[in-house]
């Protein structure tokens, strides 16, 4: 049982999605030796903002 996913409802899906971008971005960079702090920054100020939005 510890290996489910929690169910997402429709309005959370941006978020996750969000997230995970996220996370592609930095280990994009981190793989490449690039700074992408300002992207970075950016997806994160918004998945702020869906979270307040939510």
């Amino acid at each position: 049982m510890a290996d489910r996913k929690p169910i997402l409802l429709d309005f959370e899906k941006p978020l996750l999605e969000l997230d995970v971008r996220i996370a592609q971005v930095r280990e994009l960079a981190e793989e490449n030796d690039v700074d992408v702090s300002d992207q970075i920054q950016q997806l994160e100020t918004r998945a702020v903002q869906l979270r307040q939005e939510i």
